[in-house]
């Protein structure tokens, strides 16, 4: 299990048009302990993303510092893996054969292999599947796939940038209920971007709440509630949900481009 921590974090990008200065992140702070559920939510193009990546290491912050397990990020690793909305699988893999890619290049013994993707294949309910190949699977089976495949390099850290956010309501639900019986037995740390209120809430130990470009924190919520949770009978979700909506509105009547 790892620590993710951001110190004071700003970044800057410069626009490749006009050689102008954008300033996505401003003095960004939290701490994700080990085995704890973190999401990001905010109006679009505020800045989620660019978390995601700076912990990644894909991209170095500006001001700050972005730590992991206490020492700075300076590139990507194997134990921080992201996982996007579109799928990404390799479509002439079976689903067996891209839950194990990783293993493969790896060079992880087939056995071995084996008994990896047999257990995320039992752990995502697609046993019957892993001889399919992605074009004959549904949306919400194929982020499965892309979810077993990043579980199968036992990542410390699972970053995911709406990872549901194109599927149809139920399945996104039943996605949910997926992730979080992977948490209970794998209890990797866990850094989920969502524009969904709801699933913020079903799914956060740690809400941070971002406003327009350049991202500030507008709030910072900690939900001490057991899973799963009644968001329609437990007050204390509701008024959480009418406390981030009410920032949510105000950040979208700044007019700001976000």
């Amino acid at each position: 299990m790892a620590k993710v921590e951001f110190k004071n974090v700003s970044k800057v990008y410069q626009d490749s048009k006009d050689d102008r200065k954008i300033l996505s992140l401003k003095d960004i702070s939290f701490l994700v302990n080990p085995g704890e559920i973190m999401v990001l939510i905010g109006p679009s193009g505020c800045g989620k993303t660019t978390i995601l990546n700076l912990i990644a290491g894909f991209i170095q912050p500006t001001e700050g510092k972005v730590l992991f397990n206490g020492q700075p990020v300076t590139g990507p690793g194997a134990e921080r893996t992201i996982i996007f909305q579109e799928y990404i699988l390799f479509p002439w893999y079976s689903v067996r054969n891209n839950i194990e890619f990783g293993l493969t290049a790896k060079k992880v013994p087939k056995q071995e292999r084996r008994r990896i993707s047999d257990e995320l294949l039992s752990l995502v309910d697609l046993e019957r599947f892993a001889d399919f190949y992605p074009h004959q699977l549904s949306g919400g089976m194929k982020q499965r796939v892309a979810l077993a495949r990043a579980l199968a390099v036992n990542p410390e850290v699972l970053l995911m940038d709406e990872p549901f956010g194109s599927l149809d309501e139920q399945v996104r639900r039943f996605l949910q209920q997926s992730l979080l019986k992977i948490w209970r037995v794998k209890r990797p740390t866990i850094i989920f971007v969502t524009h969904s209120i709801g699933e913020a809430l079903i799914l956060g130990h740690k809400i941070l709440v971002l406003s327009c470009q350049p991202a500030e924190e507008r709030d910072y919520i900690e939900i001490n509630k057991p899973f799963p949770r009644d968001l329609v009978r437990d007050l204390f979700f509701q008024d959480i949900k009418i406390r981030i909506h009410g920032m949510l509105q105000e950040e979208f009547k700044k007019g700001k481009k976000c």
